[in-house]
């Protein structure tokens, strides 16, 4: 799991903005859905607008991870240093624990479900055990913590008598933005400059094993690059790598471990952000009306997903919002249906055990855990 605030976003601030509606440029414009790549054509579609499958599982859904179930709050404004965050970058449980990733602080804290400071992890740096840019988490069976960094890098702590220690690193060879595990292997989204692959998948020491994937076909290498981006999920259950382009192709897609695409499932109304190539570089233009983005992707334990859509408006920019609404959808994952949905939750970013956590930005980063309600949310 990844939640994220946008690829589309830094996208923009590493190209020449603009208004994008110069109609001399219309046959440049991107996403083009003829340049999108893929193996087979939708096997199912989910709208943003329909408020199906039914008012019946979205209340469901809202009672099984509603507020109400909230039961701790991590971070705030003003208190002790180990509960200010820089910006909260994925998290985690494992066992009694809860793992949050801090991009900006460098390291990862756990705490006890109680919200009180068990450990700290990392050090800005880039030697072993230091973080340079950590992006994302995952846990394994035996409570190790496997801790991805911007810099081509997974590094794996293991517990110990006194607390996680380093065991080993991983050189990965992309930027894993999103990772999981998935029983033996590690499922790494991330792009090159010039290699539209977008998932690659290693053994536990690093080694290769499989690279698929692609997403858009332009001519243009840093549209591929951005438009490959997205978050990715490994269900067990199902054996399936679930993964969402973010940033401008509005479709979740399940893979085989080896690589083949087993559904596609179309996302009808995405609005993306617009990507337009000039001859003096590149504008990114929001729609006026607003753009969606994946804000993040979850699996639960039963062999579904959860991937929760933003929608950003000029108004929520303006205001220092995150986003103006969240939809969130509970996909099946051996077809890739949507089961349940809710407009009513805050951003889940970790389920597990029937716990789960809820992380917010603004004001200020923090991280609110809760028990999830009895029964299924569907």
């Amino acid at each position: 799991m990844r939640s994220r605030s946008g690829s589309a976003v830094v996208f923009a601030a590493t190209l020449c903005c603009g208004a994008c509606n110069s109609s001399d440029a219309a046959d440049r414009i991107h996403p083009k859905p003829d340049l999108v790549v893929a193996d087979l054509a939708p096997t199912a579609e989910l709208s943003i607008a329909d408020e199906r499958p039914g008012s019946a599982a979205s209340d469901s859904l809202l009672r099984f991870y509603g507020g109400d179930a909230l039961e701790v709050t991590i971070g705030a404004m003003e208190a002790p240093l180990e509960e200010v965050f820089g910006e909260i970058a994925q998290v985690a449980f494992t066992g009694d624990r809860i793992v949050i990733l801090d991009s900006k602080a460098a390291e990862a804290r756990i705490f006890d479900l109680e919200g009180e400071l068990v450990e700290v992890i990392g050090r800005p740096g880039r030697g072993p055990g230091d973080f340079a840019s950590p992006r994302t988490l995952a846990v394994d069976s035996a409570d190790r913590l496997y801790i991805g960094d911007l810099v081509r890098r997974i590094q794996v702590f293991r517990p110990g008598r006194e607390g996680y220690e380093l065991e080993r690193v991983i050189q990965t060879g992309v930027s894993p933005v999103s990772f999981c595990l998935l029983g033996e292997t590690i499922v790494v989204q991330g792009v090159n400059l010039g290699d539209s692959v977008t998932i690659r998948t290693y053994d536990l020491d690093g080694a290769p094993r499989a690279a698929f994937g692609r997403v858009y076909r332009s001519t243009s290498a840093i549209i591929n690059y951005t438009l490959s981006q997205g978050l990715v999920g490994c269900d067990p259950v199902t054996n399936t790598i679930v993964f969402a382009p973010d940033a401008g192709i509005g479709e979740v897609r399940g893979y085989d471990p080896d690589g083949t695409l087993r559904w596609r499932t179309a996302i009808t109304d995405y609005l993306p952000v617009t990507v337009i190539e000039r001859a003096d570089g590149y504008e990114v233009g929001m729609p006026a009306g607003g753009h969606h983005f994946v804000a993040s992707l979850v699996e639960l334990d039963e062999g579904r997903t959860m991937i929760q859509l933003a929608f950003v408006t000029r108004d929520s920019q303006r205001e220092g919002r995150r986003f103006a609404k969240l939809h969130t959808f509970v996909l099946e994952n051996r077809s890739g249906m949507a089961v349940a949905r809710s407009d009513a939750l805050g951003e889940v970013v970790a389920v597990a055990d029937r716990r789960f956590a809820i992380a917010d930005q603004l004001p200020y980063p923090r991280v609110a855990i809760g028990s999830a309600g009895q029964g299924d949310p569907e």
